[in-house]
């Protein structure tokens, strides 16, 4: 966790958090908990070095730790470069891999990686998977989580309305109206 100070900018302390972390994985010793040794390089992608969280993530899966559904989901939103179909095919198989795992926040993340492979492809499917997401996170009393979804749900709803009629009902009549909503 402490890999995560990148976010209020020591970006420094971060990479010697994620070095530290990379040590530990890579000895026969010790394993970071719940396989979020991928977690740590959170730090990587705000420096812009997409790479070296690519690496972490495969070494990783290579050395067979924790939880790999996670690391696999992490690796799924990096690795892929170029199309569409590379994002989908590195997918494939891990949100059952990760409902196997019996870990709410290792499937909601999965699906996460799921709904960004789909969502220029198939905005609908990409939605599906994230209410689903939202769903866990409020089951398992995520907050954090649930939040987040707010504005994924919000751009991923933005792309899939077409001309639909939203109605609103309330007990107050005067204070209702019925609008087409139209796309820009």
């Amino acid at each position: 966790m402490a890999s995560q100070c990148y976010i209020v900018g020591r970006i420094e302390d971060a990479f010697r958090y994620i070095d530290a972390t990379d040590q530990v994985t890579a000895s026969d010793g010790d394993e970071v908990p719940h396989g979020r040794a991928a977690w740590a390089g959170g730090g990587y992608l705000a420096m812009g070095q997409v790479e070296r969280l690519v690496d972490l993530c495969r070494n990783e899966l290579v050395r067979g730790r924790g939880d790999r559904p996670f690391t696999w989901a992490c690796l799924s939103l990096h690795g892929p470069s170029g199309s569409s179909d590379a994002a989908m095919a590195s997918i494939e198989g891990l949100i059952e891999a990760a409902e196997a795992s019996g870990n709410p926040h290792t499937l909601a993340f999965a699906l996460h990686a799921f709904s960004l492979a789909f969502h220029d492809i198939d905005p609908a499917c990409a939605l599906d998977a994230l209410r689903r997401r939202l769903k866990i996170a409020e089951d398992s009393g995520n907050r954090y989580d649930a939040t987040n979804l707010a504005t994924m749900l919000c751009r991923i709803e933005a792309v899939t309305v077409t001309l639909l009629p939203l109605s609103i009902t309330s007990p107050w009549p005067s204070a209702v109206t019925s609008t087409p909503a139209t796309p820009r």
